[in-house]
C-alpha cells in the first residue's frame, strides 16, 4: 500500500502562484482531530515523525502527551566516562570546580534572551489558561511547529533564536536604528509562523502589527535619537497605514508625514539628500494621491505638489556645493513636474499640463539676455513676471504653428505677428465635418450619450490651451461657450516654474513633454532612477499603442479560438504557439542605453533589432495623432540649445522617420548635418536611418566618408563598431566584419593615412586579434565600450560556428559590467540563432550556450524589457516555458517591484500562448502588482483587462460574473486613483454600464464634481432634458 499511496503534506505551490483560480483554493491536506486517536486519553497524540525513523529504528506510530516529541534516555555515568569536560555551577557553590570542570553561570543576556522570547510569544497569541494547562485550540498550533530533526531546530525555534540575538544587540546598542528595525521585521516574522495557515489574516495582520508597534515604542524609549530617526519613523507610519483599521487617525498620519520632511529637510548637508527628500517627498504623495485623508480633491493635490516644489526651489537657492549635488535637485524637481503633468492630464486637465511643460520651456530654454541668471529666487521671481507678460498676450507658443521664441519677442515686441482667429461653427447641430453623429451620441442610454459627450468634448483642441482671441464654442458638441478650464492662465503653472540648468534636467523636461505627447518615454533622457510612478509606460493606455499590449484572444471582434483541429478526420490539440516569439514587437519599453541603435523605427519586412519608436505609436490616420506629432516637431524645431543639439537632432529625425517615412527623415537629417558637419554622432545616426530602411550601400558610404574625413577623432570608435555591425547583422557578411574591424586596427594605430581605403591582408588580420588580446586580455588599460564590442565581433566572426560565440562571450565577460555590452551580446545571440547557411538553411547551434547568455543578462540587468523580450523569444522556440517562467519568478523575488517589471510580467503571460490566455494568471499578477500600488497606468490596464474578459463572455451567469468582477476592479482603482478621468467614466459605457444602476452612476457623477476631476457638463443637468433609465432590478 505504501508504494500505492502518496501522503502530499506540502501541496502545490505552482498551482497557487500561477495557475489555480484562487490561492484559497488550494488544499492544505491537514489531518483532522489535532493527531489524537480514538480510544485513548484526549492528551494523548500522535507525534510527528521523521522520515528516517524517529519513533525508533524503523519508524512507526509514536503516542506522547500532547504530541510532544518523546524524551531520549540516555546513561549518564557513560557520559561523564567519555567526557574530558564538564559544567557545574560558579565557583564556591556546592561541587566546586576542578581541572575537569567549565564552571558556568546564568549571564544577563540570557535573562534579556529569554525576555525577548516571551515578547513573541505575548503577542503571538499563544495564549496560556490560568492554570498554567495548555487549551485544545493550542494543541493546533501545528504540527509543522514541532518538528524538528534529530539535528536541527524548527523554523519557530530558529527565529526565536534570532529574535534573542537582536533583542541583546539592540539592549547593548539601544541607539543602532537598523537593528531595531530588523527586530520589528522577526518579530512579525514570528506571528505569521506561529499562527501559520490557522486563524483569519486580518487577525493575523493586527497582532503582527501590534508587537511590531510595541518594539517601535521601546526602540524609541530606549534611546533619544530613534525618536528622530527617520527610518524609525517612517516604518512606524507604514505599520499604522496598513490594513483597513488604522491605528491612527488619518490627520496624525499626516501631521507626522510633515514632521518627518522637516526633520528630513535639517538634517546633514551631503551629495544624497536630494534623492532621499525626493523618496520621502514620493511616498507622501504616494499616500495622500491614494485618498489618505478624506477629503481629497485634484485642488489640494496641486497645492502640495507646489509646495514640494517650493521646498526644493528653497535647497536649490541655499547654494550647492558641488555641480551633482545641483544636478541632483534639478533632476528631483523634474521628477515632480512629471508627477504632477500626470495627475492634471488623468483629472482631465491636458489644457493645463500643457500649458505647464510649455510655460518651463519657455523659461528654460527662450528666456531673454535679461533674465539669464536663475541661481537666486530674486533673479527667478523677476524672469517670472517677464515671463507673465509675454503668456498674457496669447501669442503662438513653443509647440505651436507660428511661434517666436520669448527671446526675441523680448528684443523685438514690435515685430510681433497678428494673432490668429478661429471662424464660430455657423450651424448648431450636433453633426461632425462628415455629417454624422460622433459615436456614442446617438445610443439610447441617457448615460452612455453623456459620457461620448465629456469624451467629444475632450477631443476638441488637441491638448492645446485655450486663447480668449482665438477659440469660439465648438456646436458640434453642443458647447455654448467655450470651457473655462480650457484656458490657463499663467498664475495657474507659476507655482511650478523650476530652475534648470544642467543638461540631465533640461533633456527630461523634453522627454516629459513627448511623453505628455503619448510617445514613449526615453527618447531624449536615460534618466528614470528614482520615478516608479508608471509615467514611463503611459502610452501604453493611449489608444494608438495599447492595441499592442493585449493579445488578440482578448479584442472583441476575434470569435474564440479552438482549442483542437481536425487532421485526418482525428480531433487533435492545436499546436501551441507563443504571442512572445516576435520580440521587436515588444509594447513595454525601457529606458535603453544605446540610444543610436535603438532610436529609429524599421521599415524593412524583418525588424532586426528594437526601436524606442514604432511606427505603430504615432503613424495614424486619427486627427488626434496627426495633432500630437505635429506639435512634438514643432518643439523639437523651436527648442534651441547648444549643448543638446545632438539629442535634440537624432529626435527630430527619428520623429520625422516614424511619421513621415525615410525620405523626409532624410532632408531632415542633412540639414542637420550642414549646420553640424563635425558632429559624430549625428552622422552615426543618419547612417542607422538608413540601414532601418534597407540601404546598406548609402550607409556603408556614411560610415567611410566619416572615417576619411576624422580620422583622429575621439568617437571614431563607435563608428567602426557600428560599421562592423552592419556587415555582420544587416549583411550577414563575417567576412567584410573582420575586414571592417581589421581596418580599424589599423587605423588606431596609425600605420597608414590611407588606411581605409587599402585592401585588408592576412598581416592586417594577425595584427588586429594582438591588437585586441593585448587591449581585452593582458592586463592593458580598460577598453572603451565600442572597442570590446570590436573585439567580440573580430572574435564571433573570425572563428569556426561551434566556437564563435562562446568567443565572443569570453571578450565580453572579461570587460566591467556595461548595460550596452549585455544588449549587443544578446543581439549577437539572437543573430547566431538565426543565421542561415550557404544554402538557406538554418544554422546549427548550442542551446545551452545561448540560454545562459540570455539568462545571465537578465539577471544583471532585470529591468530592461529587451533582454527579456530575447529570453522569451528563444524559450518559445523550443514549446517550453518553464524556464521562462523560473527566470520571471526569481526576478521577482531578487528586485523592488516596479511598475515596468510589473508591466513586463503581465504582458510575457497574456502572450505566452498565442490563441487563449490564462484569464487566472494574468488576474493573480495583476492583483500582486496593485496591493501596494498607486500607479494609474496599473490600474487602468487592469481595469481594461476585465472589461475585455467581460465583453468575451458568454451570455449568462458567466457573463454576469464578469462584469461584476470588472464593477469591483473599478472602485478599488478609483479607491487608488481617486483623479482618474478615464476610470470614472468606463463606468458610464458598456459593459460596466450593465453592472450599474443609475443611482451609483449619479454618485460617480458627484464625485468627480466633489474632487475637481474635470466634468464639461453637469449629468443632473445633461439628465433633466433626457428620459433617464429606471433602475435595473436586483438580484
Amino acid at each position: 500500500m505504501s508504494d500505492t499511496v502518496l501522503t502530499d503534506t506540502v501541496g502545490d505551490e505552482a498551482a497557487a502562484r500561477n495557475g489555480g483560480p484562487r490561492r484559497s483554493a488550494v488544499p492544505r491536506y491537514r489531518r483532522f482531530g489535532g493527531g489524537r486517536v480514538l480510544g485513548l486519553d484526549a492528551g494523548l497524540r500522535i507525534a510527528v515523525l521523521d522520515e528516517r525513523g524517529g519513533a525508533g529504528e524503523t519508524g512507526g506510530l509514536n503516542i506522547t502527551p500532547g504530541g510532544r516529541k518523546a524524551t531520549r534516555y540516555v546513561d549518564v555515568r557513560a557520559l561523564r566516562a567519555s567526557a574530558s569536560r564538564r559544567i557545574v555551577g560558579r565557583k564556591g557553590e556546592p561541587g566546586g570546580a576542578g581541572e575537569d570542570f567549565v564552571a558556568v553561570g546564568k549571564s544577563r543576556a540570557a535573562t534579556q534572551a529569554e525576555e525577548a522570547l516571551w515578547i513573541g510569544h505575548q503577542f503571538a497569541g499563544t495564549e496560556t489558561k490560568g492554570n498554567g494547562k495548555r487549551s485544545d485550540d493550542d494543541d493546533e498550533v501545528g504540527e509543522e511547529e514541532e518538528e524538528e530533526e534529530e539535528e536541527g531546530e524548527s523554523p519557530t525555534g530558529a527565529l526565536q533564536r534570532r529574535i534573542a540575538q537582536l533583542d541583546a544587540r539592540a539592549r547593548a546598542a539601544p541607539e543602532s536604528v537598523d537593528t531595531w528595525l530588523d527586530l520589528v521585521d522577526a518579530q512579525a516574522e514570528l506571528v505569521a509562523a506561529q499562527h501559520g495557515d490557522a486563524g483569519r489574516r486580518s487577525t493575523v495582520a493586527q497582532a503582527q502589527r501590534d508587537v511590531q508597534l510595541a518594539v517601535i515604542e521601546r526602540s524609541m524609549a530606549a534611546h533619544s535619537d530613534n525618536r528622530r530617526s527617520v527610518k524609525m519613523a517612517l516604518k512606524r507610519l507604514d505599520i499604522v497605514s496598513q490594513g483597513h483599521g488604522h491605528h491612527w487617525h488619518p490627520g496624525a498620519i499626516d501631521d507626522e508625514w510633515r514632521r518627518i520632511l522637516r526633520t528630513a529637510e535639517e538634517g546633514e548637508q551631503d551629495e544624497d539628500r536630494p534623492g532621499k527628500l525626493f523618496d520621502l517627498w514620493t511616498r507622501y504623495l504616494d499616500w495622500r494621491s491614494s485618498g489618505g485623508l478624506d477629503d481629497f480633491t485634484v485642488s489640494k493635490m496641486e497645492e502640495l505638489l507646489q509646495y514640494a516644489l517650493s521646498r526644493f526651489r528653497a535647497l536649490y537657492f541655499q547654494g550647492s556645493s558641488t555641480n551633482t549635488h545641483r544636478e541632483a535637485l534639478e533632476l528631483a524637481m523634474m521628477r515632480l513636474i512629471k508627477r504632477s503633468v500626470l495627475l492634471l492630464r488623468e483629472a482631465g486637465l491636458v489644457e493645463r499640463a500643457h500649458g505647464l511643460l510649455q510655460a518651463l520651456c519657455e523659461l528654460t530654454f527662450n528666456r531673454p539676455s535679461k533674465a539669464r541668471r536663475l541661481d537666486s529666487a530674486e533673479g527667478l521671481e523677476s524672469a517670472l513676471y517677464a515671463l507673465a507678460e509675454f503668456w498674457d498676450l496669447e501669442l503662438a507658443r513653443v509647440g505651436e504653428e507660428g511661434a517666436r521664441r520669448w527671446a526675441a519677442f523680448a528684443a523685438d515686441p514690435a515685430g510681433t505677428v497678428e494673432r490668429e482667429s478661429k471662424p464660430t461653427p455657423s450651424d448648431g447641430t450636433l453633426t461632425g465635418a462628415t455629417g454624422e453623429m460622433p459615436v456614442g451620441l446617438s445610443d439610447p442610454d441617457a448615460f452612455t450619450r453623456w459620457s461620448s459627450l465629456e469624451a467629444a468634448r475632450a477631443r476638441l483642441r488637441k491638448r492645446q490651451p485655450a486663447k480668449a482671441t482665438r477659440d469660439q464654442p465648438d456646436w458640434t458638441t453642443g458647447e455654448s461657450e467655450v470651457d473655462p478650464f480650457s484656458f490657463v492662465l499663467f498664475d495657474d503653472v507659476r507655482g511650478y516654474m523650476v530652475p534648470l540648468s544642467t543638461k540631465r534636467a533640461k533633456l527630461l523636461l523634453l522627454d516629459a513633454f513627448l511623453a505628455h505627447l503619448g510617445f514613449p518615454a526615453g527618447l531624449l533622457s536615460e534618466d528614470q532612477d528614482g520615478y516608479n510612478d508608471g509615467d514611463e509606460q503611459a502610452h501604453l493606455v493611449h489608444p494608438s499603442s495599447s492595441t499592442a499590449f493585449w493579445p488578440a484572444c482578448l479584442e472583441s471582434s476575434q470569435t474564440i479560438a479552438r482549442s483542437w483541429d481536425i487532421i485526418g478526420g482525428e480531433i487533435m490539440e492545436r499546436e501551441r504557439q507563443s504571442g512572445l516569439a516576435r520580440p521587436f514587437d515588444m509594447p513595454v519599453r525601457s529606458a535603453w542605453p544605446d540610444c543610436i541603435e535603438t532610436l529609429f523605427p524599421r521599415t524593412t519586412a524583418d525588424p532586426g533589432w528594437f526601436s524606442m519608436m514604432a511606427r505603430a505609436d504615432v503613424s495614424s490616420d486619427d486627427d488626434d495623432d496627426k495633432a500630437r506629432a505635429e506639435t512634438a516637431r514643432l518643439l523639437l524645431e523651436q527648442v534651441q540649445d547648444e549643448d543638446m543639439a545632438t539629442e535634440i537632432g537624432l529626435a527630430r529625425t527619428a520623429l520625422a522617420a516614424a511619421t513621415q517615412g525615410p525620405k523626409a527623415a532624410s532632408r531632415v537629417a542633412k540639414k542637420l548635418l550642414a549646420a553640424y558637419r563635425d558632429d559624430v554622432d549625428l552622422w552615426r545616426g543618419y547612417a542607422q536611418l538608413q540601414r532601418s530602411s534597407g540601404d546598406l550601400d548609402m550607409a556603408r558610404t556614411v560610415y567611410r566618408s566619416v572615417v576619411q574625413q576624422s580620422p583622429r577623432h575621439s568617437q571614431l570608435t563607435a563608428v567602426w563598431a557600428s560599421w562592423a555591425e552592419l556587415e555582420l547583422f544587416d549583411a550577414a557578411s563575417n567576412d567584410g566584419c573582420v575586414d571592417v574591424v581589421a581596418l580599424a586596427v589599423r587605423a588606431s594605430l596609425g600605420q597608414t593615412d590611407d588606411a581605409q581605403v587599402t585592401p585588408v591582408s592576412p598581416a592586417d588580420k594577425l595584427r588586429a586579434r594582438r591588437f585586441f588580446f593585448s587591449e581585452t586580455r593582458a592586463g592593458g588599460r580598460e577598453p572603451s565600450t565600442h572597442s570590446t564590442r570590436c573585439a567580440a565581433m573580430f572574435e564571433y566572426a573570425s572563428r569556426p560556428r561551434d566556437e564563435a560565440l562562446m568567443a565572443a562571450a569570453d571578450v565580453i565577460s572579461g570587460s566591467p559590467q556595461d548595460e550596452r555590452l549585455a544588449m549587443f551580446l544578446a543581439r549577437l545571440a539572437w543573430h547566431h540563432v538565426h543565421q542561415r547557411g550557404r544554402q538557406g538553411a538554418p544554422s546549427f547551434y548550442r542551446p545551452a550556450e545561448v540560454r545562459s547568455i540570455l539568462k545571465r543578462a537578465v539577471e544583471q540587468y532585470p529591468s530592461n524589457t529587451a533582454l527579456w523580450s530575447l529570453f522569451g523569444a528563444f524559450e518559445m522556440r523550443a514549446k517550453v516555458q518553464g524556464v521562462f517562467r523560473a527566470a520571471l519568478e526569481e526576478a521577482d523575488r531578487r528586485q523592488r517591484a516596479t511598475v515596468t517589471a510589473s508591466l513586463l510580467r503581465i504582458y510575457a503571460e497574456l502572450h505566452m500562448n498565442a490563441h487563449q490566455c490564462n484569464e487566472g494568471a494574468v488576474r493573480t499578477l495583476f492583483e500582486r502588482a496593485t496591493e501596494h500600488g498607486t500607479s494609474v497606468v496599473l490600474w487602468r490596464l487592469y481595469l481594461d483587462f476585465e472589461v475585455r474578459v467581460a465583453a468575451r463572455a458568454a451570455p449568462g451567469a458567466h457573463a454576469k460574473a464578469a462584469i461584476k468582477r470588472a464593477g469591483q476592479v473599478l472602485y478599488r482603482a478609483l479607491a487608488k486613483c481617486p483623479y482618474s478621468r478615464a476610470l470614472y467614466l468606463a463606468a458610464f459605457r458598456p459593459p460596466l454600464r450593465g453592472a450599474m444602476s443609475s443611482d451609483e452612476l449619479r454618485t460617480l457623477a458627484r464625485l468627480m464634481e466633489e474632487r475637481h476631476v474635470r466634468c464639461y457638463s453637469s449629468l443632473d443637468a445633461f439628465l433633466a432634458g433626457s428620459a433617464a433609465p429606471e433602475d435595473e432590478e436586483e438580484e
